[in-house]
């Protein structure tokens, strides 16, 4: 399955100057098809506990995804697990990384990210992180100017998800937009699908996200 969008592609091989653009309308909805088909098999295998953290399930959800990838994908297009971003300054520590990425086979700063997070009802800690950890993680990497859209993808393993989006939703609003958080249609029969456009903290440059909300049925033991 090729996944890039011909009718768009104008970039040859080391001259992208955006990875979306490369990819082309058709070709990030066929890569958030893959993340959601992955996403099916692993609620469906039960591997989820609600004791997991959000790092587990990655791998877990990631695990799944490769298989779907090996049987689907374009090889032109890899995906990669924790991809890492550079720190902007020097300091101690390591550089953080996008949890996991689908990048260009030639240009390793040429990807399309999704940052995951674990959000539970009336954690505070957990809606603070999916904007510093996960909307501002993409605003303030201006390092790439090769990547205008991403994605987050949650994990709600407990709690009401109707609250949980319409939480998320009042703080992305108030994060330099463009376009506020409003439901979108790009996977079929998926109904807790969103996107928002925001301006990047330097260049002020617009950053599409796609918000993911994935519920799972798990076990507790």
């Amino acid at each position: 399955m090729k996944i890039t969008d011909l009718s768009t592609q104008t970039y040859s091989v080391g001259e992208i100057q955006d990875f979306a653009s490369k990819l082309g309308p058709l070709g990030v909805k066929k890569l958030l098809n893959l993340i959601y088909l992955a996403y099916i098999r692993l609620n469906e295998s039960g591997k989820i506990k609600i004791q997991m953290n959000e790092n587990e399930i990655t791998e877990e959800l990631y695990n799944e995804l490769l298989g779907i990838w090996f049987e689907n994908g374009d090889f032109s297009i890899r995906p990669i697990h924790e991809k890492p971003i550079k720190k902007e300054g020097k300091g101690p520590g390591k550089s953080p990384a996008i949890d996991f990425c689908f990048r260009d086979e030639w240009d390793s700063h040429a990807y399309f990210g999704s940052e995951c997070k674990k959000l539970e009802n009336s954690n505070k800690r957990r809606f603070d992180d999916y904007i510093v950890g996960g909307v501002c993680r993409y605003l303030s990497n201006t390092k790439n100017k090769k990547c205008s859209e991403g994605s987050l993808i949650s994990y709600v393993v407990n709690g009401n998800m109707l609250k949980i989006v319409s939480e998320i939703k009042s703080r992305v609003d108030n994060v330099h937009c463009f376009l506020k958080m409003e439901r979108t249609d790009e996977i079929g029969g998926f109904s807790e699908q969103y996107r928002s456009s925001h301006a990047r903290i330097t260049n002020k440059s617009p950053f599409l996200i796609y918000h993911l909300f994935f519920a799972f049925t798990h076990t507790s033991d």
